[in-house]
């Protein structure tokens, strides 16, 4: 083999410790995580691209504190994340065995008993998912021992992106009060959750999304000014050349009257005007437009279609199911990235520091197309009857918001099968029992 593993100077996970680290490494927190300085706010295209550049060089501190104060400032932006994140980390869940043996299989029932157990786990998951908007999300994980025997995490400490810095060879370091220059992670101890990039702090989608949200702000700020100036009506009155002074002093006394009485009265003479703005700023003008522009962009960028998020402009169903389909494969690209880190980070330092000959556990999060109840039944009804496929009649409940009945009276009666009743809608009488 022409590839000499142990002799390769590319850079390798360290191996993991022989027995599961204890304690906590970053409880330490700085002093500058007490406050938070905004410096999203009154932003600037200078200070983004210095906010870059520093992290780029491995400091991605402000670069973080930028994402945060635009991902709480503007409500489109955070709406595709959270869309995103929430369509897997608030799924159900489940641990598969990585590989047929029957130590496989104990590994994972093991370290799923363990998981529900661990509170905030859904926290977790969310955490772990910021990796798509910012490059890297850490946890670190407190491992102990259960009984004195069965090491398992029973927590993890989601750290802030911030808190983190990266050395010329793009290794992550923790920095803490008592090491401001940061301190290598130890192995075992933390779920890394990472965006593929030439940095790991130049890999996620806020780099690109933040841009458009400025433009966005600025378009916004300048439509507020115009609507200010130019989008209420004013009155103004003509008056003959005649006029004495005085009678002129009257004349802005009653326009005055018109503006916050909403009446006044006038002398012979005199004409009033209610003049509007032509032009409002509509959706279809210059900074509608803009906007309309900036949101449609971060869609695209981040559900990887514009209909996923509302909808602007002309469509159809066919053009939505379409997007659907690009948003439905994103958010499985998401599960399997999740999956193949807690195999790596959490799966496999479980199954070594137990001593179990197993490969490691793989997460499983129950994500699916949308589909209407009653196709979703008969795809049960296929897998159950024609594949011989065991179903989990607790996910047919649970999918369908089916209650089991309290008794024999309160169970409700069922359809003929092969048909459907009138006003009752499609058979489900194949379904799995």
């Amino acid at each position: 083999m022409w590839f000499n593993r142990s002799s390769s100077q590319l850079a390798r996970e360290p191996p993991l410790p022989p027995a599961a680290p204890t304690g906590f490494q970053s409880r330490l927190i700085p002093a500058g995580d007490q406050w938070v300085s905004h410096p999203g706010r009154k932003l600037t295209a200078a200070a983004i691209v210095a906010a870059y550049s520093d992290a780029e060089n491995g400091w991605p501190e402000q670069q973080c504190d930028i994402f945060d104060d635009r991902f709480e400032a503007d409500a489109h932006l955070r709406d595709a994340f959270q869309g995103r994140n929430e369509a897997v980390a608030r799924k159900e869940w489940i641990l598969v065995p990585g590989g047929r043996s029957d130590a496989d299989a104990r590994a994972a029932q093991l370290l799923e008993e363990a998981l529900h157990d661990v509170s905030g786990w859904t926290r977790t998951l969310e955490h772990q998912l910021t990796a798509i908007r910012g490059g890297y999300a850490y946890s670190e994980i407190l491992w102990e021992r259960v009984d004195g025997r069965l090491a398992v995490p029973v927590h993890f400490e989601n750290v802030l992106s911030r808190r983190f810095r990266f050395t010329d060879t793009d290794e992550p370091q923790l920095v803490t009060d008592a090491s401001r220059m940061g301190e290598a992670l130890v192995p075992g101890k933390w779920w890394k959750t990472e965006l593929s990039g030439r940095r790991k702090a130049m890999a996620g989608l806020m780099r690109t999304a933040l841009w458009w949200s400025w433009f966005k702000t600025m378009s916004t700020r300048d439509w507020l000014v115009f609507a200010n100036r130019y989008g209420i009506p004013y009155a103004y009155g003509e008056y003959p050349a005649s006029f004495r002074d005085e009678d002129k002093t009257a004349l802005r006394t009653m326009l005055q009257h018109l503006g916050t009485d909403g009446w006044a009265i006038f002398q012979e003479g005199v004409k009033v005007t209610i003049s509007e703005a032509r032009k409002t700023g509509g959706s279809q003008e210059v900074h509608g437009a803009l906007v309309t522009l900036c949101n449609a962009e971060i869609s695209k960028l981040v559900t990887g279609a514009t209909l996923m998020n509302e909808t602007q402009g002309p469509g159809s169903f066919a053009l939505g199911r379409e997007h659907g389909e690009r948003g439905f494969q994103r958010v499985a690209g998401d599960a399997h990235l999740l999956a193949e880190s807690f195999e790596q980070y959490v799966g496999k330092p479980f199954v070594v520091y137990n001593g179990i000959p197993a490969r490691p556990p793989r997460l499983k999060i129950h994500i699916m197309r949308d589909m209407d109840p009653a196709t979703r039944m008969k795809v049960f009804a296929v897998a159950r009857n024609d594949l011989g496929i065991p179903i989990s009649m607790e996910q047919v409940r649970q999918e369908h918001q089916l209650k089991p009945p309290t008794g024999a009276d309160d169970e409700a009666p069922g359809l003929q099968q092969g048909g459907t009743d009138e006003g009752r809608g499609s058979d489900p009488g194949s379904a799995p029992a």
